[in-house]
């Protein structure tokens, strides 16, 4: 099941606004009026695959980046014209995004997800921003106002009249002002209706205008070059106050103010739009999940679940900082609910880590992502190159590693999020938090109990039994509490460095560790059930 990936983008570094060689800038009256001419353009007739499908093209390239036009309506002149234009934005770009410049491809007279730049009409605002989203890390609806902005000013885009009345009372029914989060995915149709996305792209130029007459155009361009570092309190009070300009009396509150770019994750199982950058991670969302689940409910599980995966993966790090290379990386984690909301029995898993290619795959919903991402995690950090366990099959050791530290040593607060929503009763919660199983405030829970006492039933039903190595334990979920109890106890018992020859041995305990299984499953046996019965009597 390995797949490759393959980051479309590298990240150069442009210095100054002047493009060398075959570009040229003539001053005409103010510098913002000035004009790319493009001259000496190199175009090469070749074969390209656009969505999938070989297609006759016309190809040229400007500093990095690639323009491919369909041979079908292919006029020179025209084409240059708007190739001089679009990379005259690109130059702006590098003001908005310095350094942030990478290797991109623009077709022109293709649909390309939602990038669509027609041959026979002249550039509009949208296609104008899928341009620019495929060269930089464009991440919101502010961003593609000032664009329509800064071609307006520039001669470059046309100034389109919007009806100001209509956007007043389409913002005069609250369920529309959560538009105003300015989100990429809502100046496009791939995550909300088109009616939708057309309020949003009209709102989004009038703000911009708005703010540009308010106070410059400058201040523009500035909270757009630090969006992400923004006053969020003082972006909310300019849309009110710009709200109120145009006679709505609504006041806009944030709901999701999420900073979603152009996804550069290739799987030929996932199809996605966008992407979701955190520190430590990116998110990749089906296209297909946002629409069955809706945006506004995919934003809130996300925005629930986003603050506890924080926590829980930097105390992984932490608690594996001795045994993990310096720098971890950036792995994407993956959604693909709708392809897999059936795959609910016991032989299905609720989560994927591909180690060589390094992403985690999470399926089913959102519940099992708080159920099981921090599992996954530990996989990732755990497994490779370098890492605690090295790739190979059959692989015994990862899952045992991973159920332990994921669910007896962190706090999960992830996997407390998911017992609180689908495990426990009110009265259950209750129970469990007199005999200090359970956090009500905090939303934790007991993880060790959770193994030792899964672990003991799985004894007492003798589904594992004392004959049973690696191999025989099969890798269904029923089987994860003994697993993890195995690795906590030859951990407790023998420490850290022999738990790590152990992995290293491939699970194989007598030469290690100078028992065999039958010796070891008795142990663990009366480990867990020593522990369960301490735990729930508050001992």
């Amino acid at each position: 099941m390995k797949r490759k990936i393959r980051i479309l983008q590298t990240v150069l570094s442009i210095v100054g606004l002047l493009i060398m060689g075959s570009l040229l800038f003539t001053a005409c009256g103010k510098a913002e009026t000035a004009k790319a001419v493009v001259k000496n353009l190199k175009w090469e007739s070749r074969k390209e695959k656009v969505s999938g499908k070989a297609a006759d093209c016309e190809c040229t390239a400007q500093n990095g980046v690639r323009f491919v036009a369909n041979k079908s309506g292919f006029e020179k002149k025209q084409v240059e014209k708007m190739v001089g234009d679009l990379i005259q934005f690109l130059e702006y770009g590098e003001t908005i995004f310095p350094g942030g410049k990478a290797e991109g491809i623009i077709y022109l007279g293709f649909s390309i997800g939602e990038q669509q730049i027609p041959l026979d009409k002249e550039l509009t605002a949208e296609s104008v921003f899928s341009a620019m989203e495929s060269v930089y890390p464009v991440n919101c609806a502010e961003q593609y106002g000032l664009f329509y902005r800064y071609g307006v000013k520039n001669g470059l885009l046309a100034a389109e009249d919007v009806d100001v009345d209509a956007i007043k009372k389409d913002f005069d029914d609250k369920d529309n002002l959560y538009l105003l989060d300015f989100t990429s995915p809502m100046v496009e149709s791939f995550y909300v209706e088109e009616e939708q996305a057309k309020l949003c792209r009209s709102a989004a130029k009038l703000f911009a205008e708005w703010y540009e007459n308010t106070y410059s155009f400058e201040e523009y361009e500035a909270l757009c070059r630090d969006i992400e570092s923004y006053d969020s309190k003082r972006l909310v009070q300019a849309k009110n106050d710009w709200l109120k300009s145009i006679g709505c009396k609504n006041k806009y509150e944030e709901f999701g103010k999420l900073f979603f770019q152009q996804c550069h994750f290739e799987w030929e199982f996932f199809t996605g739009r966008y992407e979701l950058p955190e520190a430590d991670i990116i998110w990749a969302w089906e296209n297909r999940d946002v629409k069955s689940i809706g945006y506004k409910e995919m934003v809130r599980r996300y925005q629930e679940i986003e603050p506890l995966r924080r926590e829980d993966f930097a105390e992984a790090r932490a608690y594996l900082k001795d045994y993990i290379p310096e720098d971890v990386g950036r792995p994407y984690v993956v959604t693909r609910f709708e392809q897999t909301k059936d795959d609910t029995g016991p032989e299905d898993t609720y989560g994927f880590t591909y180690y060589e290619e390094k992403f985690i795959e999470m399926r089913v919903n959102w519940d099992s992502v708080a159920h099981s991402l921090l599992h996954e995690y530990v996989h990732y950090l755990t497994v490779g190159d370098g890492k605690l366990i090295t790739i190979h099959s059959p692989n015994y050791m990862d899952e045992p590693i991973a159920e332990w530290i994921a669910g007896i040593e962190l706090s999960n607060r992830m996997y407390g999020y998911w017992v609180d929503k689908n495990a426990l009763s009110e009265e259950g919660k209750k129970i469990w938090q007199e005999k200090g199983l359970w956090d009500a405030e905090k939303k934790l829970v007991d993880g060790a109990f959770v193994q030792f006492s899964g672990a003991t039933t799985r004894y007492e039903q003798r589904m594992v039994t004392k004959n049973m190595d690696w191999e025989d334990m099969d890798n269904t979920l029923q089987n994860y509490p003994v697993r993890a109890s195995i690795a906590k106890y030859v951990y407790d018992t023998y420490g850290m460095d022999k738990l790590i020859e152990w992995i290293q041995a491939e699970g194989v305990p007598d030469e290690v560790l100078g028992i065999s299984f039958p010796e070891l499953h008795e142990k663990v046996e009366a480990f867990v059930n020593e522990e369960a019965e301490k735990m729930w009597n508050g001992k």
